[in-house]
């Protein structure tokens, strides 16, 4: 075995075994986020201070996982975003492990009351018309952010995990 073929075996196995948190195939460290300096930092999310706009209630205190996604009023990629969120939940039956809320940044215009009106949708949202999400939490708005909250409300990972399968399989051997 040439020298090439040597070091490229032992960085492989390096490699496999640098992995940590392994659940059901699928590692923590394979799944990146755009804002890792975020991970570990607590959500100030308190309902109170945001207009709740749809007649959905999830028992957010008793689930396992919980996502909050960021949204956006004007946005049709978000209500796009919503509809994959709502496909997916009616098809998993996944409600009783699992808290979804959309927190829509913006102004409560006609195009969101009426798609968030002739919806159904099987999770929370919420409005937050004068931006206090982002500057409670220091952030910078990201429109089609989602967080994966743990315990406390601190974020676990920042990704959706329909977009992501690594993070799906993962939310899924969580979930279980």
């Amino acid at each position: 075995m040439n020298y090439i073929n040597k070091l490229g075996l032992i960085l492989f196995v390096i490699f496999i075994f640098s992995c940590s948190k392994n659940y059901d195939g699928v590692s923590e460290k394979f799944i990146q986020t755009n804002n890792p300096e975020l991970v570990n930092k607590r959500i100030d999310f308190v309902e109170k201070d945001y207009f709740k706009v749809n007649d959905f209630t999830n028992n957010n205190n008793n689930k396992n996982i919980k996502i909050l996604k960021l949204i956006n009023t004007s946005c049709t990629s978000c209500f796009l975003e919503m509809e994959k969120w709502k496909k997916h939940i009616k098809e998993k039956n996944i409600l009783e492990n699992l808290s979804v809320r959309f927190l829509a940044i913006g102004d409560y215009n006609s195009y969101f009351r009426s798609v968030v009106k002739d919806y159904n949708y099987p999770f929370e949202i919420y409005l937050d018309s004068i931006d206090t999400f982002l500057s409670k939490n220091n952030f910078i708005y990201n429109p089609l952010e989602t967080f994966w909250l743990g315990d406390n409300d601190t974020i676990v990972m920042i990704k959706s995990p329909l977009e992501n399968k690594l993070m799906l399989e993962l939310l899924k051997s969580k979930m279980k």
